[in-house]
């Protein structure tokens, strides 16, 4: 970047950015604010500028931010970069604090829908398995969402990996149940021999 004290164009590490900023630029620093998830809303310090990365020779626009995001944070600072030179310093953050809901819904995906674990190779059929992934996944938030499960369960199932059990045993029962009124049906899908097994699904 073009350093303001020394004159020229050279790289700068990201403390001695940040006390640059505070002290050369303190008059361009500009106050962003952004709604929180309980609908309050904070204030950030930012300063904005174009520079380059090194060994990198892409332009790219830097946002840093003065301050911890909350009384958590362990950063007196961060930095956000991008190479959309036109964006503002608000879409920016915005953008970036969308990061933990994309991370928490690709664990999901992972631990509970096996997001991970196809045992394919062609990329077709590793799509087809991921479309499948985020359908099942999809289906089970809008579940969660809209509570369904709390109408027709005695105890009201909260994670994914329980929504999801339980809508698989609700299919199990519902095919169980089809299945034992319809003998015909039961021995297209099992070739079930056993008269006393029928006579007991159907009681």
């Amino acid at each position: 970047m073009r350093h303001p004290v020394k004159k020229k164009n050279c790289l700068v590490k990201p403390d001695e950015l940040v006390t640059l900023i505070k002290k050369q630029y303190c008059d361009k620093i500009k106050y962003v604010q952004l709604k929180t998830t309980d609908g309050s809303e904070v204030s950030h310090k930012t300063y904005s500028f174009e520079a380059k990365l090194k060994d990198c020779e892409v332009p790219i626009k830097f946002v840093v931010i003065l301050g911890k995001w909350n009384k958590d944070d362990d950063n007196s600072y961060h930095i956000l970069i991008t190479n959309k030179l036109n964006s503002s310093a608000k879409m920016v953050i915005t953008n970036y604090l969308l990061r933990w809901g994309i991370e928490h819904c690709f664990k999901e995906l992972k631990d509970t829908f096996y997001f991970d674990h196809y045992q394919v190779r062609h990329i077709n059929k590793i799509d087809r398995y991921w479309n499948l992934c985020l359908v099942a996944w999809t289906l089970t938030y809008w579940i969660k969402q809209n509570a369904y499960l709390t109408k027709i369960l005695e105890t009201k199932p909260t994670t994914f990996n329980e929504i999801k059990q339980t809508v698989n045993a609700i299919l199990e029962f519902a095919s169980t149940n089809a299945l034992s009124k319809n003998e015909n049906l039961a021995d297209g899908y099992f070739k079930i021999k056993s008269k006393r097994l029928k006579k007991k699904c159907a009681a």
